[in-house]
């Protein structure tokens, strides 16, 4: 229910309060809209969703009782359960196909070299130290601070935004090289990347929503630009950095264990769950 008050108070829809609503204003497209966002915002799978729907419909079907909720209404709400499937872990959505290929990576950066845009320049930076990062989450790339930062050990230590996890990730050189050009222009700075302002509290869930659908909208459309000049028969997006990490690593022969540790998993199950189907050959 935290959550649910997070939700409500983040897009505004509180009819008691900021982050409270009466049971009677419950309807079928707030629960819609909620779905949603746990999906798009919190990343959580549908058993994650359907646990947390749980009490709210609990609360409906009681308020229908008494005469609260009209009848048609709350019984649209209780169908707004989702019917699941033997479902992957809530920690990775499942791998849809969209990554890209060394030669598309290559037009990519052939593409990069070329532009002429400064700001879609520096969100394909932020694309390619994601890759590189062993396919950090934008949430992290945005969020990422220098004091996450080991130049002399060549390493990132952050605790991961979705899991709340402590995370060490080895830093490639190009990797390294995104961050130096960065460094030069973000001299005092607190977070690597102007995706945020700098007195952004990772603490205020809110603010950090704001600053997710922000950041994410504006890396989202540029990127998408460059996907359509580049022809590629998906949309260009900063989660397609992180499959193609994972579709790359598998490919040049790295275990399972590794590339799951990589990026960041809570177990080797996962990341077979999410890849294994669309890299058969490298079970074979």
């Amino acid at each position: 229910m935290n959550v649910f008050t997070t939700f409500l108070r983040a897009t505004n829809q509180g009819t008691y309060e900021m982050d409270k609503i009466y049971v009677g204003d419950i309807t079928p497209e707030l629960i819609d809209g909620y779905i949603t966002w746990r999906r798009d915002i919190r990343q959580n799978g549908d058993e994650t969703i359907n646990h947390s729907l749980t009490p709210i419909l609990k609360a409906c079907s009681y308020a229908a009782e008494l005469g609260m909720i009209e009848q048609s209404v709350n019984a649209r709400i209780q169908d707004m359960m989702i019917v699941t499937k033997p479902s992957l872990s809530d920690e990775e959505s499942e791998f849809d196909g969209k990554a890209l290929t060394k030669e598309q990576m290559d037009a990519l950066l052939e593409y990069y070299k070329n532009c002429k845009e400064p700001r879609r320049k520096e969100f394909m930076e932020m694309f390619f130290f994601a890759f590189h990062a062993c396919g950090l989450r934008i949430v992290d790339v945005m969020t990422l601070q220098w004091g996450h930062i080991n130049f002399e050990k060549k390493e990132l230590r952050k605790i991961m935004i979705k899991t709340s996890k402590r995370h060490v990730i080895p830093l490639t050189e190009p990797a390294l090289k995104i961050l130096r050009k960065w460094q030069e222009k973000r001299v005092g700075c607190r977070y690597v990347f102007d995706l945020v302002n700098d007195n952004l509290d990772l603490n205020d869930e809110e603010a950090l929503y704001k600053a997710r659908i922000n950041a994410t909208k504006c890396i989202g459309q540029s990127l998408a630009v460059v996907g359509e000049q580049l022809e590629f028969p998906f949309s260009l997006s900063m989660h397609v950095a992180r499959h193609s990490f994972a579709v790359m690593a598998l490919n040049k022969g790295l275990s399972m264990s590794v590339v799951s540790r990589l990026l960041g998993h809570g177990s080797t199950d996962i990341t077979e769950k999410v890849y294994a189907h669309f890299l058969p050959e490298t079970f074979a």
